[in-house]
């Protein structure tokens, strides 16, 4: 048997999507693996990077067809 504190913190996971009913979807979705963790979500791309600036994740999970607010 493996000890919590020894095991890995698993699979740290950013969630960035403009729909919060999406990034809630995918959070429950993503979390039903055991290892794998959402540590944050973002709404848009500047909210993203700051939150990548402060935290390391492991996977970004990135809506590509989310509006640019600014980000050009």
């Amino acid at each position: 048997m493996i000890s919590n504190a020894r095991r890995s913190p698993g699979t740290r996971i950013l969630v960035v999507d403009d729909s919060a009913v999406m990034r809630r979807t995918l959070r429950n979705l993503l979390e039903t693996q055991d290892d794998w963790k959402v540590c944050d979500e973002a709404s848009d791309g500047r909210e993203a990077v700051a939150k990548f600036d402060q935290e390391k994740f492991d996977v970004i999970l990135l809506d590509f067809k989310m509006p640019l607010h600014g980000m050009d």
